[in-house]
């Protein structure tokens, strides 16, 4: 995966996928930089026009399912 932002552009390397009550946790690095990103349920309804339906709704469901 690639990040750009305006300070340069970084490859950012997934070592773990989680599912949680909270959401969908990725941990991973980005440079030297070791990262987890949460995305909530908000998040994955925001994503879904980037996503897709069917994915943002495959995430939704699975997150549902484990409240």
């Amino acid at each position: 995966m690639r990040i750009k932002s305006p300070v340069g552009e970084y490859d950012y390397r997934m070592t773990a996928v989680r599912l949680k009550r909270s959401g969908l946790e990725l941990d991973g690095s980005l440079g030297m930089w070791e990262t987890t990103m949460v995305l909530e349920p908000a998040d994955l309804k925001r994503a879904a026009k980037y996503l897709g339906p069917a994915a943002a709704a495959a995430a939704l469901l699975l997150i549902s399912r484990r409240r």
